[in-house]
């Protein structure tokens, strides 16, 4: 557990806590999880050319150039 002052009262502090328990400073928010990585909007273009339309395009391809 990593400890820190608190801004108003200088006394040491869990970094998960809410607030401080000694003067009941709010202090800075308590750091969240992360739930997963975002995907960027390049990303998940790259993702629909690839798993939508390149199959798409293969199936055209074959249905329409003749000896395939």
């Amino acid at each position: 557990m990593v400890w820190m002052k608190c801004l108003e009262c200088g006394s040491e502090i869990p970094n998960t806590a809410w607030s401080c328990p000694q003067c009941g400073n709010p202090g800075e928010e308590a750091p969240t999880a992360q739930t997963g990585k975002e995907i960027s909007t390049k990303g998940m273009l790259l993702l629909l050319l690839l798993f939508v339309l390149v199959p798409i395009l293969l199936f055209l391809i074959h249905i329409f150039v003749p000896g395939i």
